[in-house]
């Protein structure tokens, strides 16, 4: 019998070895744009620091996954001299009404490069994720915006199946 509690312990314990979540962000064909502007470096480690604040000294960034996917939760690196402190993400199927999934604040209030990771209040099903960030001091005196590298929306691993041999 305590044989096969070993082995059953060992096997529930591997079952992780083989379930990855997925950062639906690198799927072919996922953009990343502010209006009609290309900002998909924003997904992958060049990064982009976007400079495109509207009227009321927001930036909208909305990622198009190409189709309805289920996301968990999110990853942002913010980088470089200048920040952002507060941002929102919103969710959407038709990428015109959108529902804020939540805010969230960074903690980031220096030269820093910081990773934000977070699993999502509920899971949400949606084609479009848009980060909204508001300007900062610091982007009202420079005129320049926060670098935002490697957006990831993750899509978390589930089930036990054992994998074919």
């Amino acid at each position: 019998m305590r044989k096969f509690l070993l082995l059953m312990c060992a096997f529930l314990g591997s079952v992780g070895a083989w379930a990855q979540d997925t950062n639906l962000c690198i799927a072919s064909g996922v953009t990343a744009k502010i209006g009609e502007t290309d900002y998909s470096n924003v997904l992958n480690e060049t990064g982009a620091q976007p400079n495109n604040y509207d009227t009321n000294g927001e930036m909208n960034i909305v990622v198009n996954l190409g189709s309805s996917k289920t996301i968990d939760g999110f990853s942002i690196t913010f980088s470089g001299d200048r920040w952002v402190s507060e941002f929102t993400l919103s969710y959407s199927t038709d990428g015109s009404s959108y529902t804020k999934i939540a805010d969230y604040s960074t903690g980031i209030s220096s030269n820093t490069t910081t990773t934000i990771a977070q699993a999502f209040a509920s899971q949400v099903t949606a084609q479009y994720i848009k980060y909204t960030s508001k300007k900062s001091n610091k982007n009202d005196a420079d005129g320049y915006s926060e670098t935002i590298k490697n957006f990831q929306l993750i899509q978390y691993a589930t089930g036990t199946t054992v994998p074919p041999t």
